[in-house]
């Protein structure tokens, strides 16, 4: 059976206000999050044609801008006043940075920074239009190493990958490729071992060495997009936590 705008379909969650359950919106449609842009670097050479795109000349792979955006949502008749409602709105999240979670997307969040940017009231309708300026990657709410609720797994755009516990019996190798933002993993170890992390980076492989020590290690490297092959030489277990970031 379809679920009706008032039992919470298509809500949104911000920090640890609900939508629908704490305020009674009903969004006029469906909410989508604008996409990020591109920030592009180009240089126009007389005398030739096109331009010289230095968008992902040092590192390889692109960086965005914030993206930004608005979602309006009406005000369900028969609960709080429209005075009330938009104050207490407006007093929550004003200027605020918060985490916004999207019910049609659980297993992901975005984080920054929410204001009311219009209201308008009429014998019928209320509607309140809330802007926004968020951080352009969507994170994963659960990090790499933490179980999975099934409940909530999106089987569309979700990837389950297990670093949690694994035996090393003299080398084991590990390929992540799931992470488009750069994210600085933590490295768990029942004993000393040395790790190489590999990725290819404009076209030149690169490849570092560390060594790790037992218990948590930050070693200081970070997630690229694109495939990470970490190599571990030793005996015992390793535990590899990170949060993906994709768009």
């Amino acid at each position: 059976m379809e679920v009706s705008y008032y039992e919470g379909a298509h809500a949104i969650k911000i920090g640890t206000k609900h939508s629908w359950t704490d305020w009674h919106l009903i969004p006029t449609s469906k909410p989508v999050i604008s996409p990020p842009q591109v920030k592009t670097k180009t240089v126009d050479i007389p005398g030739a044609n096109g331009v010289l795109d230095l968008t992902s000349i040092l590192t390889g792979f692109p960086f965005y801008s914030n993206r930004t955006g608005s979602l309006e949502f009406l005000l369900a008749p028969g609960y709080m006043s429209w005075e009330n409602t938009k104050s207490e709105i407006m007093n929550y999240l004003q200027g605020y940075t918060k985490e916004l979670y999207l019910v049609d997307d659980p297993g992901f969040y975005y984080t920054g920074r929410f204001w009311v940017n219009d209201l308008k009231s009429d014998q019928k309708t209320n509607t309140i239009t809330i802007n926004y300026d968020l951080y352009p990657f969507k994170r994963a709410v659960l990090t790499s190493d933490q179980d999975y609720l099934w409940d909530d797994f999106n089987f569309e755009v979700g990837e389950y990958h297990d670093y949690s516990d694994l035996e090393v019996d003299g080398t084991l190798e590990i390929v992540i490729d799931d992470c488009l933002e750069q994210d600085y993993p933590t490295i768990t170890v029942s004993a000393n071992m040395t790790m190489t992390h590999s990725y290819t980076r404009n076209g030149t492989a690169v490849t570092n060495t560390y060594s790790l020590t037992e218990g948590a290690n930050t070693p200081g490297f970070r997630l690229i997009p694109g495939t990470n092959t970490l190599t571990f030489t030793g005996d015992g277990t390793v535990t590899v936590s990170y949060r993906r970031g994709i768009l």
